[in-house]
């Protein structure tokens, strides 16, 4: 018993010898490790730079992040290409805890870059790198850019308006340089955003340069990740040549009431071509032609024989267009003084004195003049004729004749024919009666036609001979003087802006209407309206529209005129209503003077009454 109790304890003591001896062991091994690391003294880590973000720049990129407990730090070091280039950052710790570090890493060829960043005391340690990736861009990136296009340029006389396409997401400001009329330099910015400008005062002798900024990396959720703009280079704009082309050949020839213009396109390129002036009542009018022949021509008509304004625009399919305004006068409306005798079958030259018996007695506004056919040589027989150019196409409604005062021997058949080429004639009035040897006789036409040469005929009378006093054309008189000085009532707003005023009938627009009041008090008939013709005029009828399409309106009219719009006198009367469709004719029985008209509704199917236009049909002086 006591002999296995001495051999236990025994065990134990070799075991605690064991465990001491390899403790002694273990403890000399940690400090021969730790003796490599100390044995240049302790290594001390220094606070790193976090949450690094790269900038793209020029020749440089900016590395942006944040240092936090950095008291220690005097200096933030970047290296690149496996460290073999380094810049060095001075850093001084600010009174808050993390301070933000943007470092801008420059002279960098243009190329990606491993950064690796780490910071360091003025005792040399340094904290773990951190390693962050950039770009540098430079005159490779920027040899590629092309600037902004431009889709369309829109010039006039003064301006240039140019329309830029939608911009990219690299895309920046855009730079237009141009010269203006005072020769000097200007330079214009668009933003990104924008994509229309216009260039005040510009002179087209000088080109228009321009050029788009750049950033070589999209922004982020409106912030740039780059740090600089790289520019195009200077663009020029070509307008196209065409639009210089046109307008140099451009000619504008007055004729009477307008102008005709005339230009070459020599480059037969399809164009469209806007012409705009005022008409008699001071309204703008806009006509649009498109063509792509080497010639065209265009007539403003309707216009004011005065110094006025038009404008010319000229645009092309791709929407570039250019306008220019001209200056001009158009010449008074051709009267009888334009007028000429171009063919007669015969006349007596001379033996009726040094006017009369010539063709041209006929039209020389003098009644008592007159032509006669040839009696002194070879004399003549029915039919007898002349052919009068009056210088321009006009509205013909009819004519008045007069014969050799106070002798009946002349024609008791007439004919009357129009032409617009002197070469195809239609008859369009025929009076088969003698002319009243004291006043001129009216002719009448079923309709109002438009022509330049009108040939009267004489073709048959007592003698072999005929003979004519004067020869008037009665067409309708132009407008553009009248106003309403009186009516009865009208329907004000309840017909839009323009229907139901009395001004409609007088508007020179057959589809607009005056309307007798219906939405407020109403009226009943007579209704009436009462034009000053501005100046006094002869008259020898009138044509009448109703409404468009409707014949519900008067169908009892009376027509009374005035020289001072108190003393009106009647001059003509229809009882049928109007045709729907196309203006009525109502002639007076013979012309008079007068500066008003007064139009009277006497009756018809319902209370009110309605009138789309009144001409007044006079003739031409």
């Amino acid at each position: 018993m006591e002999n296995n109790i001495m051999k236990t304890r025994y065990n134990y003591i070799k075991l605690f010898l064991l465990v001491l001896v390899l403790g002694i062991i273990s403890c000399q091994d940690m400090d021969e490790v730790h003796e490599q690391y100390v044995a240049d003294g302790e290594i001390i880590y220094t606070n790193k730079v976090d949450s690094l973000t790269t900038f793209a720049g020029k020749n440089r990129v900016k590395i942006s992040g944040y240092i936090t407990g950095g008291f220690n730090v005097n200096e933030v070091v970047v290296t690149w290409n496996k460290g073999l280039n380094q810049q060095v950052f001075p850093y001084q710790k600010s009174d808050e805890e993390t301070d933000p570090i943007d470092l801008i890493v420059t002279n960098l060829d243009e190329d990606n870059y491993e950064f690796n960043i780490y910071s360091k005391d003025e005792d040399g340690n340094k904290s773990i790198p951190v390693v962050v990736f950039g770009s540098a861009y430079g005159e490779k990136y920027q040899s590629n850019l092309e600037p902004r296009a431009v889709n369309k340029v829109s010039f006039d006389e003064t301006n240039a308006e140019l329309v830029l396409a939608l911009s990219s997401e690299l895309q920046r400001d855009t730079e237009f340089r141009f010269t203006d009329t005072n020769n000097t330099e200007n330079i214009i910015t668009v933003s990104a955003e924008d994509n229309q400008v216009i260039l005040e005062n510009i002179s087209l002798n000088n080109p228009i340069a321009y050029r788009t900024y750049y950033v070589p990396t999209q922004a982020v959720e409106g912030e740039e990740t780059s740090i600089d703009q790289f520019e195009s280079d200077w663009y020029t704009y070509e307008f196209p040549s065409v639009f210089s082309s046109i307008f140099t050949s451009m000619t504008l020839e007055p004729i009477s009431g307008g102008v005709i213009a005339n230009w070459e396109n020599s480059e037969n390129d399809l164009m469209t071509f806007d012409f705009k002036n005022m008409n008699k009542q001071d309204q703008e009018v806009i006509n649009t032609v498109t063509s792509s022949e080497s010639t065209g021509t265009y007539t403003f008509e309707g216009m004011k024989s005065e110094e006025q304004d038009v404008e010319i625009t000229i645009s092309d399919i791709y929407g570039n267009s250019q306008s220019m305004s001209y200056t001009v006068t158009p010449l008074p409306a051709a009267g009888k003084g334009n007028w000429t005798i171009v063919d007669f079958s015969t006349e007596e030259a001379g033996g009726e004195g040094p006017v009369n018996g010539y063709a041209t007695a006929a039209i020389d506004g003098d009644p008592a003049t007159f032509w006669h056919s040839n009696w002194s040589s070879t004399g003549s027989s029915y039919p007898h004729h002349l052919t009068i150019d009056l210088g321009e196409e006009k509205s013909v409604a009819g004519f008045e004749i007069f014969t050799r005062s106070g002798d009946s021997r002349g024609a008791t058949e007439h004919e009357f024919w129009v032409s617009n080429d002197n070469i195809t004639f239609t008859k369009i009035a025929t009076l088969n009666a003698p002319i009243d040897v004291n006043n001129g006789t009216l002719v009448a036409t079923d309709a109002v036609t438009t022509a330049r040469y009108v040939k009267y005929i004489a073709t048959a009378g007592p003698e072999n001979f005929t003979f004519l006093g004067e020869l008037n054309v009665i067409t309708s008189l132009d407008n553009s003087d009248w106003s309403i000085v009186d009516f009865s009532t009208e329907e004000a707003g309840g017909e839009g802006p323009v229907n139901g005023y009395a001004t409609a009938a007088i508007d020179g627009d057959t589809a607009t209407f005056w309307h007798s009041n219906w939405s407020s008090t109403g009226s009943s008939y007579p209704h009436h309206l009462t034009i000053d013709l501005g100046q006094e005029r002869s008259v020898a009828g009138f044509e009448i529209f109703t409404r468009s399409g409707f014949n519900g309106g008067a169908t009892v009219h009376e027509f009374w005129v005035s020289n001072d719009n108190v003393t009106f006198t009647k001059v003509a009367t229809l009882d049928s209503g109007l045709d729907p469709n196309n203006g009525t004719l109502v002639y007076a029985d013979a012309l008079t003077t007068a500066k008003y008209v007064k139009y009277v509704a006497i009756e018809g199917p319902n209370t009110f009454t309605y009138l789309g236009e009144i001409r007044v049909l006079g003739a031409i002086d």
